[in-house]
């Protein structure tokens, strides 16, 4: 089995380490957008001060991205804060 994004992945977030996934290196993860399905598989909870812990942010990169949990776990630091900026991103309204 070889990485396939999901087909309306629309948001590319180049990796600075690459991972491997389903065994093929991946220099960049595709992302698709969230819906309220994916807010409750992930199992995000709403509060004024929201947080994303490491796990919520494996388990959305697993679901938005289509990579097993495991392979995600390979992330870098950097990556992760990467991926945890984009992930948050779903949730601006693009106002100020």
């Amino acid at each position: 089995m070889a990485y396939d994004p999901p087909a309306n992945a629309t948001i590319p977030v180049p990796l600075s380490s690459p991972i491997r996934v389903f065994g093929d290196e991946v220099h960049t993860l595709m992302l698709r957008p969230m819906t309220m399905g994916d807010i409750k598989r992930i199992g995000l909870e709403f509060s004024s001060d929201m947080k994303l812990n490491a796990g919520l942010v494996t388990r959305a990169v697993h679901i938005l991205g289509n990579i097993p949990e495991a392979d995600a776990d390979q992330i870098s630091a950097a990556d992760f804060m990467a991926l945890s900026s984009v992930i948050f991103g779903f949730f601006d309204n693009g106002e100020s």
